[in-house]
């Protein structure tokens, strides 16, 4: 759902497709978390749907405006204050998305069965297991390999192709700026605690009343919105990392950055008005 973030993540190409199949892809992905069953099936595939049809409508113009002021930048010097101020200006973009998605979400959850719960926890454990394994007790050397694998992958979706040179600056600068997995992981596991004290403390529950779907859904957007908060120092320190990213680029490389995010728009354009 944060469509700023995912657009590093993909090729022009693929924004409209994946965009479009969002309910698809949300719901075998929360399958995947606990084992939906048939009478929970049709109301979450109606729900998805019609947050994606919401967002349409009603997000993209603010997300598509925000691509703009960035893209008109990209041929420039970028400081890590702007790059931060670009992610600030986003964050309403993602609360409204998690506000709106918890509505919908709240009253099929607190249907989840005991044997769903079990399921989920099952499902975390072997996705923290994978995450563990990958970034908190992988070798240094390991750790730098995944962290510059992925940051070149990101770069080239949006700058083209990098240089070997490149690549090498782009080490250099992820070796001195050292991420903090621990707090990551200790951030992961509180987020994953408050979700299921939810998940555990709603269960069950009648909501027969406007008065108590609202009270459930304004306490699952209190969680979901905790999970999305973003540590200032963390925020920081990865803002300044991507200007000094953008920095090891030529300018036919911030020519391609331009090209990349006017495709972003062009294809967001599109969906809103029915593509």
């Amino acid at each position: 759902m944060t469509l700023f973030l995912c657009l590093t993540l993909l090729g022009c190409s693929a924004l409209k497709l994946l965009y479009n199949q969002l309910p698809t892809v949300s719901y075998w992905w929360l399958d995947g978390y606990f084992d939906i069953n048939d009478q929970q099936a049709p109301d979450l595939k109606l729900g998805l749907r019609d947050v994606l049809a919401w967002h349409k409508a009603n997000e993209l113009p603010a997300v598509n405006a925000l691509l703009s002021d960035v893209e008109q930048q990209l041929e420039k010097p970028i400081t890590g204050a702007q790059m931060c101020g670009w992610f600030t200006r986003f964050e309403p973009r993602v609360n409204a998305v998690l506000d709106r998605t918890a509505v919908m979400a709240a009253p099929i959850l607190i249907t989840l069965t005991a044997d769903q719960l079990r399921y989920f926890d099952k499902a975390i454990a072997e996705n923290n297991a994978e995450w563990r394994e990958k970034w908190l007790d992988a070798s240094p050397e390991d750790l730098m390999e995944s962290r510059l694998e992925r940051a070149i992958e990101n770069l080239e979706r949006v700058y083209g192709p990098i240089s070997r040179q490149q690549t090498e600056a782009v080490k250099a600068r992820l070796a001195k700026e050292a991420y903090d997995f621990e707090q990551n992981w200790r951030n992961r596991l509180r987020n994953q605690t408050a979700f299921k004290g939810w998940l555990v403390a709603y269960r069950g529950r009648v909501l027969d009343t406007p008065e108590a779907k609202q009270a459930a859904a304004q306490s699952l957007q209190a969680v979901w919105r905790a999970t999305a908060e973003w540590r200032m120092a963390e925020r920081q320190q990865t803002c300044q990392l991507l200007a000094d990213f953008h920095s090891l680029m030529t300018p036919a490389q911030w020519a391609q950055a331009v090209k990349t995010y006017q495709g972003y728009q062009k294809d967001l354009q599109s969906l809103h008005l029915g593509g």
